[in-house]
């Protein structure tokens, strides 16, 4: 899994090469990430994660089968 900030290696991922720093680089597209800096989750993992436990397959029964009929989607952008 390729990272989306870090240095231009396979992985994109050099500890000496953080996030923010002069010789760091950032993809345009952190949506299609699952990895932001080789070790923190992109928010599109955290909603994929999310949505996997309130909607199913990773909670059974799924979390939201709990709730009124609202989808998860829904909940996740009302803030």
């Amino acid at each position: 899994m390729k990272a989306c900030c870090g240095d231009r290696s396979k992985y994109n991922v050099n500890m000496n090469a953080r996030c923010g720093t002069s010789n760091a680089t950032v993809c345009h597209d952190p949506e299609t990430y699952a990895s932001w800096d080789g070790v923190h989750y992109t928010e599109a993992a955290h909603r994929f994660i999310a949505e996997g436990l309130l909607e199913g397959p990773y909670a059974d029964p799924p979390i939201m089968s709990f709730r009124s009929s609202k989808s998860s989607a829904t909940l996740l952008s009302e803030k």
